[in-house]
């Protein structure tokens, strides 16, 4: 099974928003185990980066994807052959620095609106869910 990180900088404070993130996780469990981890800044969430992970990096800039062609990307990259984990990577208000951006495979963005970060953390999440749904032919994604 593929393994997951989702690093966020800054924490999640409101408890009914980490019980959505920790619902869908729990329902990915089977196809991709995920681990979040909240970073205090820029350097630590840089620091967190596995060195051999395959990096998706959400930033505004990203491009935007409907969520079957999430799937199917999220279906590549778990294919790929790599020794790390795939790293899903969400800076803080300040976003992110070029140098994290540059080493991304997937630069993703979830749409042109500007969102809180921790509301892109709860919708990652459902995405995540959502993709795995539509790869494995579940009916969540209608």
């Amino acid at each position: 099974m593929k393994r997951a990180l989702i690093l966020c900088e800054g924490r999640l404070k409101e408890p009914g928003l980490r019980a959505l993130c920790d619902d869908y996780y729990r329902r990915c469990s089977r196809s991709l185990a995920i681990e979040e981890r909240e970073l205090r800044d820029l350097a630590a969430l840089r620091a967190a980066i596995p060195e051999r992970a395959t990096l998706c990096v959400l930033d505004e800039r990203g491009r935007q994807l409907t969520s079957r062609e999430l799937a199917a990307e999220l279906g590549r990259l778990i294919e790929l052959p790599s020794s790390g984990p795939l790293a899903f990577v969400i800076g803080g208000a300040d976003g992110l620095d070029d140098a994290i951006r540059a080493r991304a495979t997937l630069l993703l963005s979830l749409g042109k609106l500007t969102f809180a970060h921790r509301l892109v953390r709860l919708m990652l999440a459902e995405q995540l869910y959502r993709a795995i749904s539509i790869l494995e032919g579940a009916p969540y994604h209608r």
